[in-house]
């Protein structure tokens, strides 16, 4: 057990190497934890509703689940192994929410739950 959990401990760390070298070269904002989280959920996505960019991933299989992030949080800050665990069973869909992370807000508008339903 601890040999295979320090197999993927160095697997993971090497994966952040190479994530923090291509984010380096590339001197964008963002790019090693892209990079990652390409490794684990595919590309991120964009869909825009009215004024607002959503940055979407959807992976895995099965019935769909949408996490909803909190105040602040960003889809980035999801728990790896919970999202592993879910996209087992699931078509996970994780968002980041208007004007927080990769999402753009082009409005004026205040966020409110409200808004974000009628979206």
């Amino acid at each position: 057990m601890m040999r295979h959990l320090r197999a993927a401990t160095a697997s993971f760390l090497a994966t952040l190497a190479v994530a923090s070298l291509y984010a380096l070269a590339c001197g964008t904002r963002g790019s090693a934890v892209n990079f990652v989280w390409a490794q684990f959920a595919g590309p991120l996505q964009h869909a825009r509703v009215g004024d607002v960019d959503y940055a979407y991933c959807r992976f895995g299989s099965g019935p769909p689940l949408v996490l909803i992030c909190g105040i602040t949080m960003t889809m980035a800050q999801w728990d790896f192994a919970l999202l592993r665990e879910l996209k087992r069973s699931f078509e996970v869909v994780i968002f980041d929410n208007p004007g927080i992370g990769e999402s753009n807000d082009h409005s004026n508008a205040p966020l409110t739950i409200e808004g974000m339903a009628a979206g």
